[in-house]
């Protein structure tokens, strides 16, 4: 006896009240063979689910009870059936309870590491712009730009990319570029600063930065990837940008500035860190790291 039913405009699903365990199961397959997936693992085994954020991307939040009710609602109609015939009702928590247990005890979910709102790099050289989740990478996909790439870049494509990227950041205090005077009209002044020479190679501080906007770029397919620490003299570095040029390899490759942490008390910091990585979000930026040593657990 299969307790899915097709009826009304979303499929019933008949509640027993002494095989609550079955009408669990019975939903919990529903929701794993449900495409696109609107339910997931994340790697340590908890199911979530994914929140957009208008005018932003989205966010990976745990599952509880109340959403799997609100969720399998959307999904289906649950019913009992009674001598009066067929009644609609609220799913019971107790069926909640075991769809979440069938869900986690039988691995029935995609895993989900992360969101990202820029395309996606596959390892074979092809970008995906489609919006959703992709199964491939595990990451969900909201509302990325289109993009129109030459089917076979040649060198002077790179060499004009390379140029056009480095132009956004020129006027960046790099500390060893090579630069030239350039005139910007400021108010209505014609006013001449330092830029960087864009006709030479770059230094090491702005390499460093591109690397750090390829990285970024290329995220989606990178299983590990380094963090990049942005530095500026502790008398007159204050005021330098070096903020603004934090959040621009974020900017560049998903069209918004990282997520935020700031240091603080040790404790609450990490708390704070584990609460952004939990999200799922594609960068974090931690600010403020003033005679701080940074470091892992060995």
């Amino acid at each position: 006896m299969s307790p899915l039913v097709v009826g009304g405009k979303k499929p019933d699903l008949v509640i027993h009240t002494a095989e609550r365990s079955a009408s669990g199961r019975a939903l919990a397959r529903r929701f794993a063979n449900e495409s696109p997936p609107r339910i997931f693992f994340r790697i340590d085994g908890t199911p979530v689910f994914v929140v957009r954020i208008p005018n932003a991307g989205a966010e990976i939040k745990a599952l509880t009870r109340d959403h799997l009710i609100n969720f399998a609602h959307a999904l289906c109609q649950p019913i009992k059936k009674t001598e009066q015939g067929r009644v609609e009702i609220s799913l019971p928590d107790r069926v909640a309870d075991r769809t979440l247990a069938a869900l986690t005890s039988e691995q029935l979910l995609p895993i989900i590491v992360g969101t990202t709102i820029g395309p996606i790099l596959r390892p074979n050289g092809d970008v995906c712009c489609t919006p959703g989740f992709d199964p491939e990478t595990g990451l969900f996909v909201c509302d990325p730009p289109t993009l129109t790439l030459p089917e076979r870049p040649t060198l002077e494509d790179a060499k004009n990319a390379l140029r056009r990227l480095r132009h956004a950041s020129r006027t960046f205090a790099f500390a060893d570029a090579a630069t030239k005077n350039e005139q910007f009209d400021v108010g209505g002044k014609k006013v001449k600063t330092a830029v960087v020479d864009l006709d030479r190679n770059p230094g090491n501080d702005e390499s460093a930065f591109l690397h750090a906007v390829l990285t970024a770029a290329c995220r989606s397919v990178l299983w590990l990837a380094p963090a990049f620490v942005y530095r500026s003299p502790s008398i007159s570095g204050s005021g330098v940008g070096k903020g603004m040029l934090a959040k621009a390899p974020s900017i560049i490759a998903f069209g918004e500035p990282p997520q935020t942490a700031s240091l603080g008390e040790k404790e609450e910091f990490d708390k704070g860190l584990t609460a952004l990585l939990l999200r799922g979000g594609h960068s974090v930026l931690i600010d403020n790291l003033n005679n701080q040593t940074l470091r892992s657990v060995p």
